[in-house]
Protein backbone atom coordinates (compact mmCIF):
# COMPACT_ATOMS: atom_id res chain seq x y z
CA UNK A 1 0.00 0.00 0.00
CA UNK A 2 1.61 3.33 -0.95
CA UNK A 3 0.29 6.58 1.11
CA UNK A 4 -1.33 9.31 -1.08
CA UNK A 5 -2.62 11.90 1.99
CA UNK A 6 -2.21 12.07 5.65
CA UNK A 7 -4.48 13.87 7.70
CA UNK A 8 -2.82 14.51 11.36
CA UNK A 9 -5.23 16.44 14.65
CA UNK A 10 -4.29 17.25 17.67
CA UNK A 11 -0.95 14.94 17.15
CA UNK A 12 1.78 16.37 20.19
CA UNK A 13 2.63 19.40 18.23
CA UNK A 14 0.56 19.33 15.76
CA UNK A 15 -3.05 20.78 15.81
CA UNK A 16 -4.22 19.53 12.47
CA UNK A 17 -1.99 18.90 8.99
CA UNK A 18 -3.14 17.60 5.87
CA UNK A 19 0.24 16.44 4.05
CA UNK A 20 0.37 14.59 0.27
CA UNK A 21 2.57 11.92 -0.57
CA UNK A 22 3.65 10.40 -3.73
CA UNK A 23 5.61 7.28 -4.56
CA UNK A 24 9.36 6.84 -4.58
CA UNK A 25 11.48 9.41 -1.88
CA UNK A 26 9.67 11.94 0.04
CA UNK A 27 11.62 14.14 2.46
CA UNK A 28 10.53 16.30 5.51
CA UNK A 29 12.34 19.37 6.22
CA UNK A 30 12.52 21.86 8.55
CA UNK A 31 14.60 23.44 11.21
CA UNK A 32 14.84 21.25 14.86
CA UNK A 33 11.57 20.76 16.78
CA UNK A 34 9.41 21.91 13.86
CA UNK A 35 7.31 17.87 13.95
CA UNK A 36 9.76 16.43 11.01
CA UNK A 37 9.94 13.25 13.52
CA UNK A 38 6.63 13.38 14.51
CA UNK A 39 4.90 13.03 11.38
CA UNK A 40 6.63 10.05 10.43
CA UNK A 41 5.70 8.95 14.91
CA UNK A 42 2.18 9.50 13.28
CA UNK A 43 2.75 7.20 10.38
CA UNK A 44 4.20 4.46 11.94
CA UNK A 45 1.09 4.93 14.47
CA UNK A 46 -1.37 4.52 11.60
CA UNK A 47 0.40 1.48 10.26
CA UNK A 48 2.10 -1.11 13.34
CA UNK A 49 -0.19 -2.86 15.15
CA UNK A 50 1.48 -2.21 18.34
CA UNK A 51 1.88 1.27 20.02
CA UNK A 52 4.94 1.69 21.22
CA UNK A 53 4.84 5.03 23.07
CA UNK A 54 2.30 5.69 26.13
CA UNK A 55 -0.68 7.47 24.41
CA UNK A 56 -1.01 9.79 27.29
CA UNK A 57 2.28 11.51 25.63
CA UNK A 58 0.63 12.13 22.16
CA UNK A 59 -2.00 14.51 23.58
CA UNK A 60 -0.71 18.12 23.45
CA UNK A 61 0.57 19.53 26.74
CA UNK A 62 -2.02 22.20 27.17
CA UNK A 63 -4.57 19.89 25.75
CA UNK A 64 -3.98 17.39 28.67
CA UNK A 65 -7.29 18.35 31.00
CA UNK A 66 -9.21 19.16 27.54
CA UNK A 67 -11.52 16.45 26.19
CA UNK A 68 -9.55 16.01 22.65
CA UNK A 69 -9.71 12.70 20.97
CA UNK A 70 -5.90 12.94 18.73
CA UNK A 71 -6.26 11.11 15.13
CA UNK A 72 -4.42 10.25 12.52
CA UNK A 73 -6.22 9.30 9.06
CA UNK A 74 -4.43 7.80 6.24
CA UNK A 75 -5.68 7.42 2.30
CA UNK A 76 -3.51 4.44 0.57
CA UNK A 77 -3.44 3.43 -3.21
CA UNK A 78 -2.77 -0.15 -4.31
CA UNK A 79 0.39 -1.17 -5.46
CA UNK A 80 0.54 -3.41 -8.64
CA UNK A 81 1.59 -6.74 -6.58
CA UNK A 82 -1.82 -5.87 -4.54
CA UNK A 83 -3.72 -5.66 -7.74
CA UNK A 84 -2.98 -8.51 -9.48
CA UNK A 85 -3.31 -10.61 -5.96
CA UNK A 86 -6.32 -9.38 -5.94
CA UNK A 87 -7.37 -10.38 -9.48
CA UNK A 88 -6.48 -13.46 -9.07
CA UNK A 89 -8.79 -14.67 -5.86
CA UNK A 90 -11.06 -16.21 -8.07
CA UNK A 91 -12.56 -13.32 -9.58
CA UNK A 92 -15.40 -14.16 -12.32
CA UNK A 93 -14.45 -13.59 -15.88
CA UNK A 94 -17.87 -11.55 -16.67
CA UNK A 95 -16.95 -8.68 -13.76
CA UNK A 96 -13.19 -8.53 -13.94
CA UNK A 97 -13.32 -5.61 -15.90
CA UNK A 98 -15.29 -4.19 -13.25
CA UNK A 99 -13.06 -4.43 -11.05
CA UNK A 100 -10.26 -2.82 -12.61
CA UNK A 101 -12.11 0.50 -13.34
CA UNK A 102 -13.02 0.24 -9.72
CA UNK A 103 -9.35 -0.28 -8.41
CA UNK A 104 -8.20 2.04 -10.61
CA UNK A 105 -10.57 4.68 -8.17
CA UNK A 106 -10.38 2.82 -5.06
CA UNK A 107 -7.96 4.31 -2.05
CA UNK A 108 -8.01 2.73 1.53
CA UNK A 109 -8.83 4.79 4.28
CA UNK A 110 -7.38 3.84 7.88
CA UNK A 111 -8.19 5.78 10.70
CA UNK A 112 -6.82 5.49 14.37
CA UNK A 113 -7.98 7.65 17.17
CA UNK A 114 -7.07 7.70 20.92
CA UNK A 115 -10.04 8.04 22.98
CA UNK A 116 -9.72 8.93 26.38
CA UNK A 117 -10.87 6.18 28.90
CA UNK A 118 -11.38 7.47 32.59
CA UNK A 119 -8.74 9.97 33.78
CA UNK A 120 -5.72 8.14 32.77
CA UNK A 121 -7.07 5.32 30.60
CA UNK A 122 -6.86 5.27 26.62
CA UNK A 123 -7.57 3.44 23.76
CA UNK A 124 -6.99 3.03 20.18
CA UNK A 125 -9.97 2.83 18.31
CA UNK A 126 -8.80 1.66 14.80
CA UNK A 127 -11.16 1.96 11.59
CA UNK A 128 -11.05 0.82 8.19
CA UNK A 129 -13.24 2.15 5.36
CA UNK A 130 -13.23 2.81 1.43
CA UNK A 131 -12.42 6.52 -0.38
CA UNK A 132 -13.49 6.85 -3.69
CA UNK A 133 -11.69 9.77 -5.94
CA UNK A 134 -15.36 9.74 -7.98
CA UNK A 135 -19.01 9.28 -7.54
CA UNK A 136 -19.73 5.57 -7.84
CA UNK A 137 -22.98 2.93 -7.83
CA UNK A 138 -23.96 0.97 -5.04
CA UNK A 139 -23.29 -2.44 -7.43
CA UNK A 140 -19.75 -0.95 -7.48
CA UNK A 141 -19.33 -0.14 -3.69
CA UNK A 142 -20.32 -4.02 -3.08
CA UNK A 143 -17.44 -4.46 -4.81
CA UNK A 144 -15.23 -2.43 -3.17
CA UNK A 145 -16.26 -3.86 -0.34
CA UNK A 146 -15.01 -7.18 -1.12
CA UNK A 147 -11.92 -5.63 -2.19
CA UNK A 148 -11.61 -4.32 1.83
CA UNK A 149 -12.24 -7.30 2.80
CA UNK A 150 -9.66 -8.99 0.88
CA UNK A 151 -7.28 -6.77 2.39
CA UNK A 152 -7.80 -6.63 5.97
CA UNK A 153 -5.80 -9.56 6.62
CA UNK A 154 -2.72 -6.97 5.64
CA UNK A 155 -5.13 -3.79 7.38
CA UNK A 156 -4.10 -5.81 10.72
CA UNK A 157 -0.62 -6.43 10.02
CA UNK A 158 2.30 -4.67 10.16
CA UNK A 159 2.30 -2.05 6.89
CA UNK A 160 5.20 -0.30 7.80
CA UNK A 161 9.17 -0.38 7.56
CA UNK A 162 11.45 1.13 10.43
CA UNK A 163 14.98 2.14 9.13
CA UNK A 164 16.24 2.89 13.00
CA UNK A 165 20.19 4.28 13.07
CA UNK A 166 21.94 1.79 14.56
CA UNK A 167 23.20 -1.39 12.38
CA UNK A 168 25.45 -3.18 14.87
CA UNK A 169 25.47 -6.67 14.78
CA UNK A 170 26.89 -7.32 18.29
CA UNK A 171 25.18 -9.63 20.58
CA UNK A 172 22.56 -10.03 18.40
CA UNK A 173 20.51 -13.48 18.88
CA UNK A 174 19.50 -15.49 15.71
CA UNK A 175 15.67 -15.76 15.83
CA UNK A 176 13.98 -18.46 13.21
CA UNK A 177 12.14 -16.39 10.39
CA UNK A 178 8.91 -16.92 11.72
CA UNK A 179 9.44 -15.69 15.03
CA UNK A 180 11.86 -12.89 13.65
CA UNK A 181 8.36 -11.41 11.22
CA UNK A 182 5.97 -11.57 14.35
CA UNK A 183 8.59 -9.99 16.65
CA UNK A 184 9.69 -7.26 14.58
CA UNK A 185 6.78 -4.90 14.91
CA UNK A 186 7.76 -4.82 18.69
CA UNK A 187 11.83 -4.37 17.80
CA UNK A 188 12.34 -2.17 15.16
CA UNK A 189 16.13 -3.26 15.08
CA UNK A 190 15.17 -6.47 14.01
CA UNK A 191 14.63 -5.27 10.50
CA UNK A 192 18.49 -5.67 9.71
CA UNK A 193 18.52 -8.99 10.77
CA UNK A 194 15.48 -9.90 8.66
CA UNK A 195 16.63 -8.16 5.92
CA UNK A 196 20.15 -10.32 5.97
CA UNK A 197 18.28 -13.14 6.52
CA UNK A 198 16.34 -12.80 3.16
CA UNK A 199 19.53 -12.33 1.00
CA UNK A 200 20.93 -15.47 2.73
CA UNK A 201 18.11 -17.18 1.49
CA UNK A 202 18.13 -15.58 -1.95
CA UNK A 203 21.62 -17.04 -2.28
CA UNK A 204 20.77 -20.25 -0.71
CA UNK A 205 17.54 -21.20 -3.24
CA UNK A 206 19.90 -19.72 -6.47
CA UNK A 207 17.01 -18.40 -8.48
CA UNK A 208 18.84 -15.77 -9.68
CA UNK A 209 17.34 -13.05 -7.03
CA UNK A 210 20.81 -13.37 -5.56
CA UNK A 211 22.52 -12.02 -8.28
CA UNK A 212 20.20 -9.59 -9.40
CA UNK A 213 20.90 -7.76 -5.80
CA UNK A 214 24.48 -8.58 -6.33
CA UNK A 215 25.13 -6.66 -9.82
CA UNK A 216 22.27 -3.97 -8.61
CA UNK A 217 24.72 -2.96 -5.29
CA UNK A 218 27.64 -3.31 -7.25
CA UNK A 219 26.59 -0.56 -10.37
CA UNK A 220 25.65 1.88 -7.02
CA UNK A 221 29.12 1.54 -5.98
CA UNK A 222 32.24 0.97 -6.08
CA UNK A 223 32.35 -2.81 -4.91
CA UNK A 224 33.30 -5.23 -7.18
CA UNK A 225 31.97 -8.56 -4.81
CA UNK A 226 29.12 -8.98 -2.47
CA UNK A 227 28.94 -12.16 -0.16
CA UNK A 228 27.00 -13.65 2.92
CA UNK A 229 27.70 -16.57 5.06
CA UNK A 230 26.70 -18.12 7.94
CA UNK A 231 29.19 -18.70 10.85
CA UNK A 232 28.07 -21.03 13.14
CA UNK A 233 30.71 -20.59 15.78
CA UNK A 234 28.95 -16.90 16.32
CA UNK A 235 25.72 -18.06 15.00
CA UNK A 236 25.01 -14.57 12.83
CA UNK A 237 24.92 -13.97 9.15
CA UNK A 238 27.80 -12.05 7.97
CA UNK A 239 28.06 -9.94 4.65
CA UNK A 240 30.92 -9.22 3.22
CA UNK A 241 32.38 -6.09 0.06
CA UNK A 242 34.99 -6.79 -1.92
CA UNK A 243 36.10 -3.05 -2.84
CA UNK A 244 36.93 -2.27 -6.72
CA UNK A 245 40.55 -1.47 -5.44
CA UNK A 246 40.93 -4.74 -2.87
CA UNK A 247 42.12 -7.98 -3.57
CA UNK A 248 40.59 -9.18 -0.16
CA UNK A 249 37.02 -8.76 0.87
CA UNK A 250 36.03 -7.00 5.02
CA UNK A 251 33.27 -7.19 6.75
CA UNK A 252 30.13 -5.05 6.16
CA UNK A 253 30.14 -4.08 10.02
CA UNK A 254 33.90 -2.50 9.44
CA UNK A 255 33.01 -0.61 6.62
CA UNK A 256 31.40 3.17 7.44
CA UNK A 257 28.03 4.05 8.34
CA UNK A 258 27.16 5.36 4.81
CA UNK A 259 28.10 1.52 3.22
CA UNK A 260 25.87 -0.08 5.32
CA UNK A 261 23.06 2.92 5.37
CA UNK A 262 23.13 2.24 1.83
CA UNK A 263 23.00 -1.74 1.86
CA UNK A 264 20.36 -2.03 3.90
CA UNK A 265 18.21 0.80 2.52
CA UNK A 266 18.85 -0.49 -0.89
CA UNK A 267 17.59 -4.54 0.66
CA UNK A 268 14.84 -2.71 2.05
CA UNK A 269 13.60 -1.14 -1.00
CA UNK A 270 14.13 -4.35 -2.62
CA UNK A 271 12.38 -6.55 -0.87
CA UNK A 272 8.91 -4.20 0.80
CA UNK A 273 8.09 -2.52 -2.66
CA UNK A 274 4.54 -2.21 -1.63
CA UNK A 275 5.03 -1.14 2.20
CA UNK A 276 5.57 2.37 3.46
CA UNK A 277 9.43 2.66 4.76
CA UNK A 278 10.34 5.38 7.15
CA UNK A 279 13.64 6.66 8.53
CA UNK A 280 14.49 9.75 10.29
CA UNK A 281 18.07 11.89 9.51
CA UNK A 282 18.26 9.26 6.35
CA UNK A 283 21.21 9.33 3.95
CA UNK A 284 23.18 11.51 5.93
CA UNK A 285 25.82 9.15 6.43
CA UNK A 286 26.50 8.12 2.29
CA UNK A 287 29.23 10.43 0.64
CA UNK A 288 28.25 12.64 -2.06
CA UNK A 289 29.35 10.06 -5.01
CA UNK A 290 27.37 7.17 -2.92
CA UNK A 291 23.95 9.08 -2.76
CA UNK A 292 24.12 10.04 -6.54
CA UNK A 293 24.43 6.36 -7.30
CA UNK A 294 21.98 5.31 -5.04
CA UNK A 295 19.16 7.59 -6.14
CA UNK A 296 20.16 6.52 -9.67
CA UNK A 297 19.89 2.74 -9.47
CA UNK A 298 16.71 3.14 -7.37
CA UNK A 299 14.50 5.36 -9.46
CA UNK A 300 13.00 2.81 -11.40
CA UNK A 301 12.11 1.14 -8.50
CA UNK A 302 8.60 0.99 -7.62
CA UNK A 303 8.52 1.52 -3.66
CA UNK A 304 7.44 4.19 -1.20
CA UNK A 305 10.35 5.75 1.50
CA UNK A 306 9.49 8.65 3.51
CA UNK A 307 12.22 10.23 5.29
CA UNK A 308 13.74 13.63 7.08
CA UNK A 309 16.95 14.61 5.65
CA UNK A 310 19.06 17.63 5.88
CA UNK A 311 20.70 16.77 2.82
CA UNK A 312 21.06 18.89 0.14
CA UNK A 313 22.01 17.02 -2.49
CA UNK A 314 18.57 14.75 -2.02
CA UNK A 315 16.06 17.72 -1.46
CA UNK A 316 17.82 19.19 -4.81
CA UNK A 317 17.27 15.66 -6.46
CA UNK A 318 13.77 15.45 -6.16
CA UNK A 319 11.02 17.04 -7.94
CA UNK A 320 8.95 19.91 -5.26
CA UNK A 321 6.01 17.53 -4.99
CA UNK A 322 7.69 15.08 -3.07
CA UNK A 323 9.25 17.44 -0.67
CA UNK A 324 7.39 18.85 2.92
CA UNK A 325 8.19 21.45 4.69
CA UNK A 326 7.87 21.31 8.30
CA UNK A 327 8.20 24.98 10.28
CA UNK A 328 6.96 26.05 14.09
CA UNK A 329 4.50 28.85 14.77
CA UNK A 330 4.53 29.56 18.80
CA UNK A 331 4.20 25.93 20.08
CA UNK A 332 2.50 24.22 17.20
CA UNK A 333 3.79 22.67 14.35
CA UNK A 334 2.91 23.85 10.43
CA UNK A 335 3.60 20.47 7.76
CA UNK A 336 2.52 21.55 4.05
CA UNK A 337 3.35 20.42 0.91
CA UNK A 338 6.29 22.88 -0.65
CA UNK A 339 3.47 22.48 -3.70
CA UNK A 340 1.43 24.59 -1.81
CA UNK A 341 4.08 27.51 -1.51
CA UNK A 342 3.95 30.25 -3.52
CA UNK A 343 7.59 31.10 -3.81
CA UNK A 344 9.74 27.97 -3.72
CA UNK A 345 13.30 30.14 -3.67
CA UNK A 346 11.83 32.04 -0.20
CA UNK A 347 10.75 28.88 1.60
CA UNK A 348 13.94 27.15 0.61
CA UNK A 349 15.98 30.34 1.28
CA UNK A 350 14.32 30.38 4.95
CA UNK A 351 15.41 26.55 5.64
CA UNK A 352 18.76 27.42 4.22
CA UNK A 353 18.58 25.21 0.68
CA UNK A 354 17.88 28.20 -1.89
CA UNK A 355 21.83 27.95 -3.01
CA UNK A 356 21.25 24.23 -3.91
CA UNK A 357 18.16 24.80 -5.70
CA UNK A 358 18.54 23.44 -9.22
CA UNK A 359 17.60 24.59 -12.50
CA UNK A 360 14.90 22.00 -13.14
CA UNK A 361 13.07 22.78 -9.67
CA UNK A 362 13.09 26.57 -10.32
CA UNK A 363 11.67 26.04 -14.11
CA UNK A 364 8.48 23.92 -12.59
CA UNK A 365 8.21 26.70 -10.08
CA UNK A 366 7.97 29.02 -13.03
CA UNK A 367 5.77 26.67 -15.15
CA UNK A 368 2.88 26.33 -11.86
CA UNK A 369 2.93 29.52 -10.63
CA UNK A 370 4.10 31.41 -13.20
Amino acid sequence: MYLTLLKIKNYKLIESAEISFQRGMNVLVGKNSTGKSTVLEAINFLLSPYVSIPLADVIPYEKRNVNVSPSVEGYFELSKTEINEFLNTGIEPDVLNDYERILADFRLKITKTIVKRGKSSYTVNTRPDIDFKNHVSPSDSNKANRILNAMMPKINMNNVIVMPDSDSLANEQILPEQVLIQSLPMNQMLIYQHLRGLFYTAKQRENGEYTKIQKALQQASDIKDIDIDFDPVSAQLNIFFQPSNSKYKVSLNAEGRGIREYFYLFLALFYFQDTVILKDEALVHMHKSLLTSFLAEISEQPYQMIVTSHIKELINSLDFGNIIICRKDTNKAEITNLLQHNDIREVLDELGYADKISDNILEMEKNVFG
